[in-house]
């Protein structure tokens, strides 16, 4: 079975190479960016099946990312990570962005938790499966 590739999104650097080291271990190819645009970059090149994004970065909000990588992708299951509880940004990230899932509370944990989700529900497979029907 292959590794699903999951891509992190954060402008806090020492998050991402947190989730490097705590998922080393794990059936996942971890990507990790710091900017938008390096992300796009790396969805060009490595395509991974996940998004995972924080919602406040410098470059560009997290709703605007995924609406963004939606645009490119449609395939690739979106998820934003957001430490503030905002209606509006939760409504705009779903009509936008089309999230799967918009997470919040302590960063690091929450992104453990969406990836074990993931993981648990088979949502990766699921779609590499409707990819191969088309």
């Amino acid at each position: 079975m292959k590794n699903h590739t999951v891509l992190f999104v954060d402008d806090e650097v020492n998050i991402l190479k947190a989730l490097q080291r705590l998922l080393r271990n794990e059936p996942i190819d971890v990507l990790t960016a710091n900017t938008p645009s390096e992300a796009f970059e790396l969805i060009e090149r490595a395509g991974p099946q996940v998004i995972v994004t924080d919602q406040r970065m410098p470059e560009m909000s997290g709703v605007d990312f995924l609406a963004s990588a939606r645009d490119r992708h449609n395939d690739v299951v979106r998820m934003m990570l957001t430490g503030y509880t905002d209606m509006k940004i939760a409504v705009e990230a779903i009509n936008k962005g089309e999230i799967y899932r918009l997470i919040g509370a302590t960063k690091l944990n929450s992104y453990m938790n969406a990836v074990e989700e993931l993981l648990d529900l088979g949502l990766v497979d699921e779609l590499e499966n409707l990819e191969e029907q088309k």
